[in-house]
């Protein structure tokens, strides 16, 4: 079952009023993730947090190519439109690696289950970087990026939030 932004970001609007979420299946990551799961979940103790959708305009279906990576206290996995085409097909990147201690940067954020996490937006320089929001869950270190192109911070902001919060929502894949 593909849960829509909508409910995610009512889910994410209960979460954060404190009131509990009940009959929500978060269960399943994003369909695309399946073939980078099968590469990381061999080698990583890590538990595997994967949003279950994408924030809009992200469309899963123009997605096509995914790619993991895991060692076993550590794992990545990078999405592309296409496979081949370097940076300027990159969608998003998704990594967990136990740390106890963490140097995270950004705008402090308010995440699912009480958690923090820190917000950075996209930042154009010679080239863009994407947004990104980090959170510490359990010794881990969890890093959520994604090239989004939306009309404002406060959106890049929600965008990534929901992100983030349905990865913990679903927890460990």
């Amino acid at each position: 079952m593909k849960i829509s932004l909508a409910t995610i970001l009512l889910a994410s609007t209960l979460l954060t009023s404190g009131l509990a979420v009940a009959d929500l299946n978060w269960n399943k990551p994003a369909k695309v993730f399946e073939p980078a799961i099968a590469q990381v979940k061999e080698n990583t103790k890590i538990p595997i947090l994967l949003p279950s959708d994408f924030p809009a305009p992200l469309k899963e279906g123009d997605i096509h190519f995914a790619n993991g990576i895991s060692e076993q206290n550590k794992y990545e996995i990078t999405l592309f439109y296409e496979e081949g085409a370097g940076y300027a097909a990159f969608v998003g990147y998704f990594s967990g690696e136990a740390k106890s201690k963490t140097s995270v940067r950004g705008k402090k954020v308010e995440l699912a289950k009480g958690i923090s996490g820190y917000f950075k937006g996209k930042s154009c320089g010679g080239s863009c970087s994407p947004s990104q929001i980090e959170w510490l869950s359990n010794d881990v270190h969890y890093t959520l990026q994604l090239k989004i192109a939306v009309n404002s911070k406060d959106e890049e902001e929600r965008a990534l939030i929901t992100a983030a919060n349905s990865a913990i929502l679903g927890g460990a894949r």
